[in-house]
């Protein structure tokens, strides 16, 4: 074997013992070996010890686990880990690094011993205690007492002694347990009652809330159904003290709380007494002597007595041209309303000629005259009238005419016609001149003096006692005798027309009901329910049935009953539904005439270069013919024109925006100038500093002098202006909306329009003395808060619940998370019947402003979008089947998106 062989050999022998002896090495030992951390709970009684699942080398570092299973040991608080179970190891705490050696490391829990803090709260009404718990010796421990409203914090206390009067109490914790009360005090209230002070009828308000020392309660009014009376008294407020020697005070005012209760005793003024007035006269005056006129108190006996001069014979005592009684001598009780009787006389007529001197009587002169029907809208003559005038031998005249020529109908589409029924008419002088209707048809006017001018207001029964005047008859009397006579046309029509067009609408439903007014429910006509009307055969076109139909020529009539209040809602397939304001019937016929906006079909952009041309686009779309009224906005800021929207749709005025440039103005009176009637009302709203004066001036040089202003002293007293100049009634709802931001405002203005509900502006937490009292004059049966409790606090919603003594189910609260769900909201919560829908931007006014008649014409909600309609809006809006839908304003503030969007609903 060569030396080279050998030295190999010894190599490899070599190699084969090293690798032996390597092999018998334990794996611990090898460099680059392996090696685990492990956690033990070390006497734990409840929890789980934390897993490290790493595996690490020789001089790696593992990070310590906490205590991430919750460890626990009865009476012990952890404390860490030790390498050592009696803790004579190395300590570690959570998120100590740990270099690892060359075998398994075992980290035991430590334990120290622990102690209790216990809290509590006395009472626990009181409020709210914090810190309680296990704490180590020497730890530094914090409680905490926070007060319930209503409470104050008095002390902490342990074991019944006081240990501190801090609500945030900081203390060592020692060796031993400690339990600690926090003990509170509710801070004194007081209430205010009311004290009917002697009252006969109704019932007190009741103040339901508890107040503070200082703190200010609004005083309640005697209003609703069960106000406070008292029999022969009038209510004149609430004082300090019964016999009013105290502090008084009015509903709305504010009363600071002191230490006591408060009693607030009702004031009563008696009332003068109750008595009425007979008026006695002769007809005609020469005729004879009339006595027993006088005042009388109810259910006194009266006794009028007519004695006629020589020539002339009594005839009856009349009452409104009805004969009351044929004797001279008339007894009757005094009823409850005033009474104007007549004394009716004739001249005796001449004894007969012949024998020894007897006197002579001449024969009454006689004369024809004619006089005129007029139709008191436009003052033009409609027809003659030929009548009889007889001058007696005293002075006095007497008329006579057909009624078939005097008492004419206007009729729809054609010829005046007479009218028919005379059996419930009757003419009667506000003097109590007696006018007789006879049998046949003649109206015959009796006792005229000269010199005279004689009214006379033509009614007709309705039944139940009440009357309603068709129109007026006048006759003059000049000094020589010389009459002259004049009718009015009797007009019970009212017109519906298309608002494109002009054009009558033909065969619209149209139906009568009772609005929602305190003296409708006083009168026990439920609000919302269709109305109650006689029937009148012959009374075109329907006979005065309730719904009836409007005929070709689009004429309708309601003879409805006075002194209570309406409103009209009419429907016709291509249109959307009319529903009118509140109409007002008193003594007079009321005809109402509207217009019936044509479905909406598509989406259609009313945009224009600036707000102020977008409001001109909207008036030009709506209204296509002349226009009796306009309002006019600042297009700058909001506040003064936010509520608005609600006269406009009384007006059917269009809502146009006042730019600050010439340019802008010129382009608001050349609209005025192209579509307004001259003869108009321009409404301002706002005062001087919104739209200027010289503004006004110019309106005024361009042929409109009439111009009212609704403008307070702030944006609060301005709502109150616009508030009462719709002349709403008593009990009608309102609306409040936040008076320092617009979109909640925008949201509810079309529906508000079209149910007529005033918008008033609020404080987020307070409403202003002038609201206040507008709020109590209207006594409202309900109110509609817009917007979350971030716009109208809960604090004004009591202080609704004070003014108006309404409840909490008449206090109704709509709105959302953000402006746009807020008018989501609204649209949901009203529901209006049309099948379209109004978008504008939520991010600024003026395009909503102006377009919110059009939506209420439309019978629309106005949707506030932002870049996009959200999901819950569009679900809203395939609910609806829309058939139309407007845009308001350009592609720059409502999205192209946005129209694609509506035309995907729509189908287009």
């Amino acid at each position: 074997m060569s030396d080279k062989n050998r030295i190999f050999h010894v190599i490899l022998a070599l190699v084969l013992i090293l690798g032996s002896i390597f092999n018998a090495i334990p794996a611990a030992a090898k460099v680059g070996s392996s090696g685990d951390v492990i956690y033990d709970g070390n006497g734990s009684t409840g929890g789980s010890v934390p897993i490290d699942s790493n595996t690490y080398a020789l001089g790696a570092t593992a990070t310590v686990l906490g205590n991430t299973g919750n460890l626990t040991q009865t009476g012990y608080t952890f404390a860490g880990w030790n390498t050592a179970a009696n803790g004579s190891g190395t300590s570690y705490a959570a998120g100590a690094p740990l270099t690892m050696g060359a075998a398994n490391v075992t980290l035991y829990a430590q334990w120290t011993v622990a102690y209790t803090v216990s809290v509590s709260a006395n009472p626990p009404a009181g409020g709210t205690v914090s810190g309680g718990g296990t704490y180590p010796l020497g730890a530094t421990v914090t409680v905490t007492a926070s007060v319930y409203s209503g409470y104050n914090f008095i002390n902490w206390t342990e074991n019944a002694a006081q240990i501190s009067t801090s609500a945030a109490f900081t203390f060592p914790m020692g060796e031993v347990d400690r339990t600690l009360v926090a003990n509170f005090a509710a801070i004194p209230t007081y209430n205010v009652t009311y004290d009917g002070n002697g009252s006969t009828g109704g019932s007190v308000p009741i103040d339901s809330n508890s107040y503070a020392q200082g703190a200010t309660a609004i005083v309640l009014g005697n209003i609703g159904n069960l106000s406070l009376t008292k029999n022969g008294y009038t209510f004149t407020g609430w004082n300090t003290a019964a016999d009013g020697s105290g502090t008084s005070y009015a509903a709305g005012a504010t009363l600071t709380m002191g230490v006591a209760n408060v009693t607030l005793y009702a004031q009563w003024t008696a009332n003068p007494p109750v008595t009425y007035t007979v008026s006695v006269s002769a007809n005609p005056q020469a005729g004879g002597m009339v006595s027993g006129g006088g005042t009388y108190a109810e259910g006194a006996s009266v006794t009028v007595t007519a004695t006629p001069n020589s020539g002339y014979t009594f005839i009856n005592w009349t009452e409104g041209g009805i004969q009351a009684s044929t004797s001279a001598t008339y007894t009757f009780p005094m009823g409850t309303a005033d009474r104007t009787l007549v004394a009716g006389f004739a001249a005796s007529p001449p004894p007969p000629s012949g024998g020894g001197g007897g006197g002579y009587a001449p024969s009454p002169i006689s004369a024809t005259v004619t006089g005129s029907v007029i139709d008191s809208t436009t003052g033009a003559k409609i027809s003659n009238i030929p009548a009889t005038v007889t001058a007696d031998s005293h002075g006095s005249d007497t008329i006579s005419m057909n009624a078939a020529k005097a008492l004419l109908v206007k009729q729809s589409g054609g010829n005046p016609s007479p009218l028919s029924d005379l059996s419930q008419v009757a003419i009667a002088g506000a003097a109590g001149t007696p006018v007789i209707v006879s049998a046949d048809g003649t109206i015959q006017v009796a006792g005229l003096a000269k010199g005279t001018d004689n009214k006379f207001d033509i009614t007709y029964d309705l039944g139940n006692s009440q009357k309603i005047t068709l129109g007026t008859m006048e006759v003059k009397i000049d000094s020589s005798g010389n009459a002259t006579l004049t009718t009015t046309l009797i007009d019970p029509y009212g017109l519906v027309t298309d608002e494109a067009t002009g054009k009558p609408v033909a065969g619209a439903n149209i139906t009568l009901y009772y609005a929602d007014t305190e003296r409708n429910r006083a009168a026990g006509k439920t609000p919302d329910t269709v109305a109650a009307l006689p029937i009148i055969t012959g009374f075109k076109p329907d006979n005065n049935q309730n719904p009836q139909v409007s005929d070709t020529a689009g004429a309708y009539s309601f003879l409805a009953f006075p002194n209570s209040d309406y409103y009209i809602v009419a429907t016709k397939v291509g249109y959307e539904q009319y529903t009118s304001p509140t109409i007002s019937v008193e003594q007079e016929i009321v005809h109402w005439d509207f217009k019936m906006s044509p479905t909406i079909s598509g989406v259609t952009r009313l945009a224009g270069q600036s707000r102020v041309d977008t409001a001109l686009a909207i008036a030009q779309a709506e209204y296509t013919g002349k226009i009796a009224n306009v309002i006019l906005a600042t297009a700058g800021n909001y506040p003064d024109a936010l509520t608005g929207s609600v006269l406009a749709y009384q007006l059917q005025a269009p809502i146009l925006l006042v730019g600050s440039s010439d340019a802008d103005q010129e382009k608001v009176l050349a609209y005025m100038k192209d579509n307004m009637n001259p003869s108009g009302t321009v409404y301002i709203l706002g005062g001087t500093g919104v739209v200027s004066s010289a503004m006004e001036a110019k309106v005024t040089a361009d042929g409109f002098p009439k111009i009212t202003r609704l403008g307070g002293a702030d944006r609060y007293e301005t709502s109150v202006k616009i508030a009462g100049q719709l002349g709403v009634g008593s009990g009608t709802p309102i609306v409040l909306v936040n008076g320092e931001n617009y979109p909640d405002a925008l949201s509810i203005s079309s529906i508000a329009a079209q149910m007529q509900l005033p918008i008033l502006l609020v404080q987020k937490d307070g409403i202003s003395d002038s609201v206040s009292q507008e709020i109590a004059s209207i006594k409202p049966s309900k109110v509609y808060i817009i917007g979350g409790e971030g716009a109208i606090s809960a604090t004004v919603e009591s202080q609704v619940a004070q003014l108006t003594g309404l409840d909490q189910g008449n206090i109704m609260r709509i709105g959302g998370a953000d402006r746009y769900a807020t008018s989501l909201a609204v649209a949901q919560y009203f529901n209006l019947s049309g099948q379209n829908v109004c978008v504008a931007t939520g991010d600024n006014f003026p395009d909503a402003l102006a377009g919110s008649v059009y939506a209420a014409n439309h019978n629309a909600p106005i949707i506030l979008a932002d870049d996009s309609l959200s999901d819950q809006v569009m679900n809203y809006l395939k609910g609806k089947n829309l058939t139309g839908a407007t845009i308001f304003g350009g592609e720059a503030v409502v999205s192209k998106d946005i129209e694609q969007q509506l035309q995907q609903l729509i189908g287009q």
